[in-house]
């Protein structure tokens, strides 16, 4: 163990380089390169990638043969919940788990855990209590705890009674809606989060109405901008998305009920949306199950295609999009992010703009373009490695042979004697 500014640290072995090669590669920008080569990783980054990257190339580095599987950037969730549990009623546990702030803990890091080992390296949490997610986020880039680097608003901002008024700072005017986000700023918040219209899972929310006046979205985002920081928002309804567009927010969560002049507009501005289709996918799954809150089996039944023809819009409209599962919410587990992808696809993505949208588009989203999400060199050495294509089929993101972290193997499928280091 090590100390650092009073925090103690699990040692790590010195990073060394070394190679995959005999791969088929799939960058995650969608125009790169895709077919024969290798990747070669120097200090837990990617050194070089490509056709060049061979056995007999690369002198007296280490290297493990991937035996013709497939390497691609590793997957970047856009909109996670760590602290909630993916059970019928995830809102009542984490009420309840608020107040046991070290088993909170306890299951944000587990949930965390596995999504790494689903292959997501990157995750962006967009609504969980400050004091937990920050303090995950610190100890896994500290090699404290194991998962994947966290990207994290803290807690959202909403109305008193509004959508996640448990899990966030309230705010009813322009004024207290900037103070909120300057607060939630100055508590380490990696960007903000708001709600903009009510949601599924608050009774009392209206998820058909806005929250907040376009004076005070603005306010916010401006906040946000002057710090350096994104603002995204929840929004699931047309109102609530033009006002956020409107107030300069860079991209919409959900994005429900979109109508097409509003989609034209998101077009315009460059204003992303994430659709979460895994959050209709899974509900729909389990939608008589007793314990789902009445609350959430209504609204789900009264909306549940809302969100898919809502996403067609966009795409019609030539909107950006991201991946992200919602994962912790009702019966969506944590690394579902390959779902989300081939709901995407399945959606109306081309299979390189869906892969996109959970490597190279994303890390723009969570505003780490050039960090993450591609095999540039230069690039974070965060790499998942397939046992099957996707580009064939795209299920082939949920049989994982390898997950790789900073240049670190992290997570090993079943077949693990291949990918050892010699």
């Amino acid at each position: 163990m090590q100390v650092r500014d009073g925090v103690s640290v699990v040692s790590r072995p010195p990073l060394r380089a070394w190679a995959l090669v005999n791969a088929h590669l799939i960058e995650g920008n969608p125009g790169g390169y895709a077919g024969r080569g290798g990747v070669l990783i120097a200090d837990g980054r990617i050194a070089a990638s490509g056709p060049d990257v061979r056995a007999d190339s690369i002198g007296e580095v280490p290297m493990v043969d991937a035996g013709n599987r497939t390497i691609l950037p590793g997957l970047i969730d856009c909109h996670v919940h760590l602290t909630w549990s993916a059970q019928a009623s995830p809102v009542a546990t984490l009420i309840e788990e608020r107040e046991l702030p070290a088993t909170l803990a306890l299951r944000a890091g587990a949930n965390a855990l596995a999504a790494l080992q689903r292959g997501t390296t990157t995750l962006r949490d967009v609504g969980s209590p400050n004091a937990v997610i920050f303090a995950l986020r610190e100890a896994i880039a500290r090699g404290v705890s194991p998962g994947p680097r966290v990207v994290a608003a803290g807690c959202v901002i909403t109305t008193p009674s509004g959508h996640c008024h448990y899990v966030g700072r309230h705010a009813t005017d322009a004024g207290s809606a900037r103070d909120a986000a300057i607060a939630q700023l100055e508590a380490g918040a990696d960007l903000i989060k708001v709600m903009t219209s009510g949601g599924l899972h608050t009774p009392g929310s209206d998820p058909a109405s806005p929250q907040f006046s376009v004076e005070a979205l603005r306010q916010i985002a401006d906040a946000a901008h002057a710090a350096g920081r994104r603002v995204t928002g929840h929004a699931t309804c047309d109102a609530a998305i033009a006002a956020a567009a409107e107030a300069g927010f860079d991209s919409i969560q959900h994005g429900s009920n979109l109508q097409p002049a509003t989609a034209a507009a998101l077009a315009r501005a460059n204003v992303g949306i994430t659709p979460t289709l895994d959050t209709r996918h899974f509900l729909n799954l389990h939608l008589d199950d007793p314990a789902i809150p009445e609350v959430i089996r209504t609204r789900a039944r009264t909306t549940s295609l809302n969100r898919g023809d809502a996403y067609q819009v966009a795409l019609d409209a030539g909107v950006t999009v991201t991946a992200g599962t919602d994962s912790g919410t009702t019966f969506v587990p944590h690394g579902a992010l390959p779902t989300e992808v081939r709901l995407l696809h399945a959606g109306g993505l081309s299979t390189r703009d869906a892969i996109a949208a959970a490597t190279w588009t994303a890390a723009r989203e969570v505003g780490l373009a050039g960090v993450v999400g591609t095999l540039a060199p230069g690039a974070s050495a965060d790499l998942l490695v397939l046992n099957g294509d996707p580009l064939s089929d795209i299920s082939a993101l949920e049989d994982v042979a390898l997950v790789v972290l900073s240049g670190r193997q992290v997570s090993v499928g079943d077949d693990a004697a291949w990918s050892r280091l010699p």
